[in-house]
């Protein structure tokens, strides 16, 4: 197939056909080039010749196009272009044209921020930058009479130049990412040479000379930005100033100044346009944002303050737009805030909004990290919207958005500034021009006969006060009355009221619509009603009835349609709560009306949605608010609690669920005794989730005590569940697995896959705390199958978890590795960051005994850093006794002795003897290591005593074997294989324990397990097996 190349990027047009290089006359060349890079299937003759040869008399166009036209090759019009009477058809799929491949490879970006991703785009950015040898058609002159052209071809000039800039940064960032200083400073050269009067190019090339001893070059390329910064702001580095302190002191700038996360800089003067096609007459507030929050970054967070009407939401919108256009950030977060929006509900949306819904289901802690973890991954922009009068952001919620902040750039719309805070004060447009453009674009260009928005610019700019939303509701109300603007003014002017412009507009609304509003009035604000709401609300209305009027009141600008729901705009909404509802058709017979039918749809909703807390997320706002109008303790009103609770309890909406239960629990007597357990249940696992947990355990032995009566399977099973939970907390595993198993047994029978699901991993996980694996897989693969079929994400992650160390606790190091892995992607998916910090630990575990120490230190320094951010201690102890274990095995002995002391200390602040137990081994076995008998036998003795007190088997085995090992290695280094010896030496170190040590349990697994893991690390004990413990022990505990 024959293939048209077209060069533009060469400095004059280079074509080709199949290799060979064809000489095109300029007129023809012309044409060609401005068919190729339109790239359109159709052009419209006249069109064409007055783009091309506008300069020419009319005579000449013509002839001088058709001229043009037939002076190309036949070849290459039959390849690509055909002449018909009125147009010219273009088919580029047999054409090649360098700028088009340009513009392709540099737009291409990585799926995830991973290194591996960020070299496979380098590849593509760096064959851009080989296509891109000169400026577009940088030595293609025009004559006289083909200048015409020169407009467009300044405009492609322009804009490929501006994207050539934006690829040398990206590249220059990527190579000193990479850490390859002499290749982007090739980068940083050409793009100083090309803007040599450019700020940015010149810190970079200060920076990189800095670090290639390039020291002359960096002196001169500083004097030159103390000549250039005047006119052009800093964007990055220091000023020229701040450059000359470091080179004084010697020395070199830190890789901080470069601000390498910020990629594709856009000129402001394109934002502006980009977003001034939104707002208009708001270019100086639009610049301020801009410079604040993405080029001179003088604040992560800024508001946007102003009175109800002067745009806020409008013009964050149209800042997002615009980040968005420019690739600032890949996604704007937009989030209407209230009275009731508390911090983790922020969180929980700014998770759903972001398509992480499973982050909402996590602890306080491990969702404000996840959204931390989500948001510095990702490019995004945060946009806060007060939807309500009042002080809605109250200081510790400010405080806890400016600590958000630090990882994403964060407007909020608020009606007061924030101290302390950058702000941006939208004041009324007090310009009557613009005041006229504004009405304009809310026209639609639309005019009434005789009517000329000009002459009424000063009216215009009275009657509205100069707010934008004022403005919109009058352009809107006269468009869709068919009014003429004059009459309008002069009826907004004469109507008396507080707020005439929305006292004449609620004049001009038929009842009807009065009706409608008063139904929109009940929904809660940030989530507003759906057609079919309203449709099952008023039946007085036809839905077709009711479709007009929302389009309607959508025309005039009282109501908004966003993501299927219809909202009113603060501004009408006060407006309308000022009227106290008195002139809504809504006599307070008629509004217990409509509140009866709004409780009556969305407790209907709960009904059908209870176990779907995907779909209750976009009404639970809602269920609230009809919860406030209609909180009756009744048994219907119980059974309501009961279904809605476990989701706030999951979406972590404890103080609502908390304020439900509380009142519900007053009436406890009042209701049948399933009910009862029902909800004591619910109260237990709210307790459960807030820490609470010896009011948990007595909310479950009287939850218990009903549902015992009741024969109620899926309660049976639920309190077992948490029994089992809760007890295990506290180490009477056998206890915890007795309600375990009767969990099991109940959730089988009710036919529960969901509670058989978590019943199962949770049996799991005891006999993994047992050290009983075998029977501990058997749990875990059920419950794996059924968390997929069940589709939950949080079990699936932990199932795939429990097989890794149930792999690494059977040796099977390879095998546990691969699941580590398949959990690492799983806990990226869901935003689990707490799940990520004990993934690491144990990818961490796994790299130490497969032998590989530098992969080992790497998992266990990501594990550290979450686990220091989390503040989990149990977590930073069992990395510090990790990471102990990895030095101790590289024979840093003393970087293995503090880690291991200070794991030995956080476990004394945790209260946790387990914790203790396994700390003092891993000291005792350091000491061992070295010949310290005596501090050696000293641990491993308070490591026994610790576990027979705890009672649990395998820590007794672990204790043993480790004194066992350190008093016979003292007393006999290397010794015959002979079992009597060991016997005869052992029973005279543990003397009248030996009888208390046959009571607890220790099998012959538990020894040879112990055994095989004590050796790992000993590279000076290579024969532990000699001294033949594991036989000697079992002969004398008479194990079976």
């Amino acid at each position: 197939m024959s293939v048209l190349r077209i060069q533009l990027l060469a400095g004059r047009p280079i074509v080709d056909l199949d290799g060979k290089n064809l000489d095109i006359p300029e007129a023809s060349l012309d044409l060609l080039i401005y068919l190729a890079l339109e790239n359109k299937p159709s052009y419209d003759r006249d069109h064409l010749t007055q783009v091309l040869y506008e300069s020419l008399t009319d005579a000449n166009k013509e002839s001088f196009r058709k001229h043009a036209l037939h002076s190309l090759s036949k070849s290459v019009r039959d390849l690509c272009i055909k002449a018909e009477r009125t147009t010219l058809s273009y088919d580029g799929s047999q054409v090649w044209i360098d700028v088009q491949e340009f513009i392709a490879l540099s737009d291409v970006t990585a799926e995830q921020k991973t290194l591996a991703a960020r070299k496979r785009v380098h590849t593509s950015l760096k064959q851009a930058y080989d296509l891109y040898q000169e400026d577009f058609l940088q030595d293609y002159g025009l004559s006289s009479k083909r200048r015409g052209l020169k407009p467009w071809m300044q405009k492609h000039y322009d804009a490929l130049r501006s994207r050539f800039h934006q690829l040398l940064e990206k590249l220059i960032q990527n190579e000193i990412t990479f850490g390859n200083y002499e290749a982007a400073l090739k980068y940083a050269v050409r793009w100083h040479e090309s803007l040599p009067t450019a700020n940015l190019p010149l810190q970079y090339l200060i920076w990189l000379s800095a670090h290639t001893q390039r020291h002359t070059q960096m002196l001169q390329y500083w004097d030159i930005l103390t000549e250039v910064e005047l006119n052009d702001s800093n964007i990055i580095g220091y000023p020229s100033v701040g450059w000359k302190q470091l080179f004084d002191r010697g020395v070199q700038p830190e890789l901080g100044v470069l601000k390498l996360d910020t990629v594709a800089r856009v000129n402001i003067h394109d934002l502006k346009i980009w977003a001034g096609g939104i707002v208009i007459g708001r270019d100086a507030e639009l610049e301020t944002v801009f410079e604040a929050l993405f080029t001179k970054h003088t604040a992560s967070v800024l508001t946007v303050s102003g009175e109800q009407g002067m745009g806020k939401s409008e013009f964050a919108r149209a800042v997002g737009f615009a980040c968005q256009r420019g690739k600032l950030v890949d996604r704007t977060i937009y989030i209407k805030m209230t009275f009731k929006t508390d911090f983790e509900d922020l969180l929980n949306t700014i998770a759903l909004k972001a398509d992480k819904s499973p982050i909402v289901a996590l602890d306080y802690r491990n969702k404000y990290l996840s959204i931390e973890n989500l948001l510095d991954e990702g490019d995004y922009l945060l946009v806060l919207d007060q939807q309500e009068s009042g002080q809605v952001f109250d200081h510790e919620m400010q405080s806890r958005i400016k600590l958000l902040s630090e990882h994403v750039p964060t407007i909020v719309c608020t009606y007061e500034a924030w101290n302390d805070t950058f702000d941006v004060a939208l004041q009324p447009i007090s310009s009557p021009e613009i005041v006229a453009r504004i009405f304009s674009k809310y026209m639609e260009q639309e005019k009434s006969i005789g009517d000329d928005v000009s002459i009424h610019a000063h009216r215009l700019l009275n009657v509205t006060q100069g707010k934008p939303l004022s403005l919109r509701i009058l352009a809107s109300s006269i468009r869709a009355y068919k009014l003429s603007i004059a009459d309008a003014i002069a009826q907004v002017e004469g109507t008396v009221s507080e707020n005439p412009l929305m006292a004449w507009c609620w004049q001009l609304l038929e009842g009807r619509m009065k009706f409608v509003l008063a139904m929109i009035l009940q929904f809660d604000p940030l989530e507003g009603p759906q057609l079919a709401d309203l449709d099952r609300m008023e039946d007085r209305l036809s839905k077709i009835e009711l479709e007009l009027m929302l389009k309607k009141l959508g025309q005039i600008g009282i109501i908004d349609y966003e993501e299927g729901r219809y909202q009113i705009h603060p501004l009408t909404r006060t407006y309308l709560r000022a009227l106290d509802a008195q002139n809504l058709p809504s006599h307070e017979s008629y509004k217990e009306y409509l509140r009866s039918q709004f409780c009556r749809i969305e407790f209907g909703y709960l009904e059908m949605y209870s176990n779907q807390f995907e779909l209750l997320d976009q009404h639970y706002r809602n269920i609230l608010r009809a919860f406030d109008f209609c909180f009756e303790l009744d048994a219907v009103g119980i059974s309501r609690i009961n279904r809605f609770v476990p989701y706030l309890i999951a979406r972590g909406q404890y103080y609502f669920a908390r304020r439900l239960l509380s009142g519900a629990e007053t009436t406890l007597s009042e209701v049948d005794v399933e009910m009862q357990a029902e909800l004591l249940l619910n109260i237990a696992k709210l307790d459960v989730k807030q820490g609470e947990f010896e009011d948990a355990g007595m909310h479950l032995q009287s939850a218990l005590e009903q549902a015992e009566s009741t024969q109620s399977v899926s309660l049976l099973a639920g309190i077992h569940e948490q029994l089992g939970i809760i007890i295990r907390k506290s180490y009477p595993i056998e206890q915890s697995r007795r309600h375990l198993e009767m969990a099991k047994q109940y959730a089988r029978q009710s036919g529960d896959l969901s509670i058989l699901c978590t019943v199962l991993a949770n049996l799991g996980s005891t006999e993994i705390f047992d050290n009983k694996f075998d029977q501990a897989s058997v749990y875990v693969e059920e419950s794996l199958e059924l968390a997929r079929q069940v589709n939950n994400p949080h079990v699936e992650l932990y199932s795939v978890t429990a097989l890794g160390v149930i792999r690494l606790e059977l040796v099977d190091f390879e095998a546990a590795f691969d699941y580590f892995l398949q959990a690492q992607t799983l806990s990226a998916q869901i935003g689990n960051f707490e799940r990520q910090g004990y993934i690491n630990l144990n990818l961490g575990i796994t790299s130490f005994y497969l032998g590989r120490f530098h992969d080992a230190r790497l998992h266990l320094n990501r594990a550290s850093d979450i686990a220091e951010r989390l503040q989990h201690q149990e977590l930073i102890a069992n990395i510090a006794r990790s990471m102990g274990r990895v030095e101790a095995a590289e024979h840093y002995r003393v970087r293995a002795e503090a880690s291991f002391k200070r794991a030995l200390i956080l476990s004394s602040r945790l209260v946790s003897s387990r914790l203790a137990v396994d700390f003092a081994i891993d000291l005792a076995k350091l000491e061992f290591q070295y010949h310290n008998w005596a501090d050696a036998q000293r641990y491993a003795k308070h490591a026994l005593d610790s576990a027979v007190k705890l009672d649990v088997a395998f820590l007794i085995a672990e204790a043993l074997y480790c004194l066992s090992i350190i008093v016979l290695a003292q007393e006999w280094i290397i010794g015959p294989d002979d079992t009597e010896e060991t016997v005869g030496r052992l029973k005279a170190l543990l003397g009248d324990q030996i009888a208390q040590l046959k009571d607890c349990s220790i099998t012959r697994f538990h020894l040879d397990r112990t055994a095989f893991f004590f050796q790992y690390g000993l590279d000076n004990f290579p024969e532990l097996h000699h001294f033949r413990v594991v036989d000697a022990l079992v002969e004398l505990l008479e194990i079976d």
